[in-house]
């Protein structure tokens, strides 16, 4: 709702009005919700309306490692100067390319603009309790008693912060940059939590057991309404 945002725009003192956008849905879902295109793209949409509208020094958007092609397993990916859902995978991903495509466009229409691309963040003082958040409570709590193999690049949410901060003042328009921290296995990552808890390492399930009771799992939290 773009009337609801002009507020946050004001800017009576006349002082350098700089815009972090981080506002977002996330998803892992196969299929793409609404309101997930709504927020991620519209949403997008309107911010970078209302920066030229209101004369803003620069923004800075926060998009994800997922609007970035994945590359072959073992290369390290980098920034790119270009974003198309055609060539990345799943709603959400598809959803943070289209508006980062978007910004950089707007960049070059002349609105300053840079871009930050955080892969898995995690952290405390987590209220939207993010998939990674989740997963690390659900097994201080018990609930969950064993992961996937693999791993992903995590990445803490006070590094994303500062991140964010440091494109604010010394990113160049147009740049992207990619905000991670380093590749870590699900099981590492559990076995330090649970050493903070006094638990040890969860068992790891093969990828394709995983991937073979995934439809199960998403029917059975459909029936309880649970993520």
């Amino acid at each position: 709702d773009p009337d609801s945002l002009r507020a946050l725009f004001g800017n009576p003192q006349g002082r350098t009005l700089v815009v972090i956008h981080t506002a977002a849905l996330i998803s892992i879902a196969e299929k793409m919700p609404p309101e997930l295109y709504d927020v991620n793209v519209n949403g997008v949409k309107n911010i970078l309306r209302l920066c030229r509208e209101s004369g803003a020094e620069r923004l800075v958007h926060v998009s994800s490692v997922h609007a970035i092609p994945e590359l072959p397993r073992g290369q390290v990916m980098r920034e790119v100067s270009s974003f198309s859902p055609d060539r990345v995978t799943g709603g959400y991903a598809k959803t943070k390319a289209e508006a980062a495509q978007a910004v950089l466009d707007a960049a070059a229409a002349g609105l300053d603009a840079v871009i930050v691309l955080p892969s898995g963040i995690l952290g405390p003082y987590d209220e939207g309790r993010n998939h990674l958040v989740q997963m690390a409570a659900e097994f201080m709590s018990g609930r969950l008693t064993a992961c996937v193999s693999g791993g992903y690049d995590f990445v803490d949410v006070r590094d994303v912060a500062d991140g964010c901060l440091r494109a604010a003042d010394r990113g160049r328009k147009g740049e992207t940059y990619i905000l991670s921290g380093r590749y870590v296995q699900i099981r590492r990552l559990l076995g330090l939590v649970g050493r903070a808890c006094g638990r040890g390492e969860p068992p790891a399930l093969p990828m394709w057991l995983a991937e073979a009771a995934v439809p199960l799992v998403e029917a059975y939290a459909a029936l309880r309404r649970q993520r």
